[in-house]
């Protein structure tokens, strides 16, 4: 049916691996419409967007898993999904809010209930900002954006539309929220630390680098040289010709089985005055 209704099934079937999958059939998937509690009141155990598991209700409230956290969340704070892409009790602006959420890419989109015109939709597409269109409902029950094509099914309206944008600001792509969970924006993330040294290659001990037991004896564990470094410069002493040595490496063994520097910088592919990560 489109690029768009094959990307919901896949992110539904991936999600279902994932994590425990949300509450289906003829209630569709629950996902919470705003944060609960209300930041301002506590730490929101719920955010916009995380999708639902229903394990009970009674009297307004819902009792819902979402990953690890298991709570309480009131109806009213929870909306519906159908088909992947058809949103029940979103209005406009958190249709908005919704698109915009971290992890969207040009031509998310839903298709939405009107919340005041039963039997209206409108369709909510993002492209660097959300863009609205209203869909029209002939007395034939097909569905039209524009009254030069119009379509027996809001199936086969999003099939098309993810094909071709035919007068929309771009082809629909993936479904509002088809991740199973609400995605988190690397920006928001602290860049990782790298912690680097200073190192010089003229201050090393080279009395260790005579043989590869040497190389990789416990005793070099402190070594100002990584692990992975010694093992390199092993593996390289035990290849270079009979006994572990090549000839010009038997003749500077004779010199005090030293190796030069220039040679240690080839073995590395490092520069004098690099900062070896710690």
């Amino acid at each position: 049916m489109g690029n768009a209704e094959a990307g919901a099934a896949v992110a539904d079937s991936a999600g279902g691996t994932a994590e425990t999958a949300p509450l289906c059939g003829e209630n569709g998937v629950l996902f919470v419409l705003e944060d609960y509690p209300p930041p301002n009141l506590a730490e929101p155990i719920f955010k916009t967007g995380e999708k639902l598991q229903v394990l009970s209700e009674q009297d307004g409230w819902l009792q819902v898993r979402c990953l690890e956290k298991e709570d309480y969340i009131p109806k009213h704070h929870t909306g519906n999904i159908y088909r992947g892409w058809l949103f029940e009790g979103v209005s406009r602006d958190k249709a908005e809010e919704l698109l915009e959420l971290p992890g969207h890419r040009p031509g998310s989109f839903m298709i939405r209930k009107s919340l005041s015109n039963t039997g209206m939709y409108s369709l909510s597409v993002w492209n660097n900002s959300v863009k609205h269109y209203r869909i029209f409902c002939q007395p034939n029950n097909s569905y039209y954006i524009f009254p030069r094509m119009s379509f027996h099914s809001l199936d086969d309206l999003v099939g098309h539309y993810s094909e071709s944008a035919e007068g929309l600001c771009c082809p629909l792509t993936t479904p509002c929220l088809a991740s199973s969970s609400r995605r988190v924006d690397p920006s928001s993330q602290a860049p990782p630390v790298v912690m680097r040294c200073k190192f010089d290659w003229k201050n090393v001990d080279r009395s260790g680098f005579k043989s590869r037991s040497l190389l990789l004896s416990p005793e070099s564990r402190d070594s100002a040289l990584s692990f992975g470094l010694r093992s390199s410069m092993a593996t390289y002493v035990s290849l270079t010709g009979q006994n572990g040595r090549s000839k010009t490496a038997s003749q500077k063994a004779k010199r005090g089985h030293q190796l030069e520097e220039d040679e240690l910088i080839a073995l590395t592919g490092q520069e004098d005055g690099y900062q070896q990560p710690c």
